[in-house]
């Protein structure tokens, strides 16, 4: 499930959501884990304006999944 944000604009979600997830497959990240991932930085991203008002890094997107009990598994 995506996490409950504060949306100010949802354009360019969804690209975010593609690039994340390609990216970490192409790592080698496994499927299942890539679509966490992606799913959290699309969530994320809507939090500013525009298509890219705000991108988070992998950094970023790993703190938010060590201190989630939502993507803990």
């Amino acid at each position: 499930p995506a996490p409950s944000v504060e949306v100010k604009d949802s354009t360019g979600a969804g690209d975010v959501f593609a690039g994340v997830f390609c990216a970490a497959w192409l790592c080698e990240v496994a499927p299942e884990r890539a679509a966490v991932c992606a799913t959290l930085a699309a969530s994320l991203s809507t939090r500013a304006l525009g298509a890219v008002g705000y991108l988070p890094t992998a950094a970023e997107l790993e703190a938010w999944l060590q201190e989630s009990s939502i993507y803990s598994q």
